[in-house]
């Protein structure tokens, strides 16, 4: 189980907040061993390795948890539109210079987006980073999607057992 972003670490807008998010959730479940955070850079060409690196260790990142991930810009914007369903794109006029999403994912030990029910009863694939109050609700999300895991594991070994 793992949360995703898009994010870059010269953001003059809505990085910080979001990262703050991401922070909040690996305090939440650090001591679970199932669960990760993802975070994929927008700007490749100037967020590399050793920058992401050093953008982690600054904001107090647990690299066993939470990983920064490069690579070839147009891999990085198809994965965020195709995989995750969010925006990520160059954007002269976006502050910055990049448009990309605000956006939370929350994706299940198969590969797929898990939602949530917003206040009005709708399914909710994506959570935004930088409400205090719908990352509230992804925190709840991943504590019933982290417990339906553990019973349906504990359910297999009763009937391993029982065989």
């Amino acid at each position: 189980v793992y949360v995703a972003d898009f994010f870059f670490t010269s953001c003059p807008t809505i990085c910080p907040a979001m990262q703050q998010s991401m922070l909040r959730l690996q305090s939440r479940f650090e001591e679970y061993d199932d669960f990760a955070l993802l975070s994929f850079t927008v700007d490749p060409e100037h967020d590399t390795p050793q920058v992401l690196k050093e953008y982690a260790a600054e904001l107090g990142v647990n690299e066993d948890k939470w990983t920064f991930l490069t690579g070839p810009r147009d891999s990085i914007y198809r994965i965020a539109g195709e995989g995750y369903f969010v925006n990520a794109m160059e954007d002269e006029l976006a502050e910055g210079g990049f448009l990309h999403s605000e956006y939370l994912v929350l994706i299940d030990k198969d590969g797929h987006i898990r939602s949530g029910i917003d206040k009005r009863g709708n399914p909710r694939a994506v959570y935004d980073g930088t409400s205090d109050a719908e990352v509230n609700e992804l925190i709840d999300d991943i504590k019933v999607l982290l417990a339906e895991y553990r019973l349906a594991t504990k359910r297999a070994e009763k009937r391993r057992m029982e065989e």
